[in-house]
């Protein structure tokens, strides 16, 4: 799904991965798969780096931001966790051939999209969803690296 105000997801197809699962377990398996790379997106963006590949993160907040920010007790770094809400509503949907990312709650879609597109903020990106409307968007290869290693696992049961 491409990154939208109204609808933040990413689904990514695993039927090619998951043939060699049986098929009773390719839906957990898929789900498991989902957790690994949410998890990825939070290491990623706590690092103050996208998960993305070639991803913008632009980690420097601005000056007036960072000094809200930090009476606020929040620290200074542009790591998407003012008020611990977007990423808390980053869920996981699966099936028995994909998983889905999604931003959940309706007032952080469109903090997440500002995030992804640049669309406030002056432009300022902070990309933590591949976009699917876009050829070739996918996580890093390390993201990439452990949720093969999860389909794996199921693969050897």
């Amino acid at each position: 799904m491409p990154i939208r105000k109204s609808k933040i997801s990413y689904t990514l197809n695993l039927e090619k991965e998951l043939k060699d699962v049986s098929p009773g377990k390719r839906k957990k398996a898929a789900r498991e798969a989902g957790e690994a790379a949410r998890q990825g997106i939070l290491s990623f963006t706590n690092s103050l780096r996208s998960p993305v590949h070639r991803g913008k993160y632009k980690s420097r907040l601005s000056k007036k931001y960072r000094e809200a920010k930090t009476a606020m007790g929040k620290g200074n770094r542009a790591n998407l966790r003012l008020d611990q809400k977007m990423l808390s509503s980053l869920k996981v949907d699966s099936t028995k051939k994909d998983f889905t990312l999604k931003i959940t709650d309706s007032l952080e879609k469109k903090k997440a999209s500002g995030h992804n597109k640049g669309d406030y903020n002056g432009g300022v990106k902070r990309q933590f969803l591949p976009d699917d409307s876009k050829r070739g968007a996918r996580f890093r290869d390390e993201i990439k690296q452990k949720i093969l290693s999860v389909l794996e696992r199921y693969k050897k049961e």
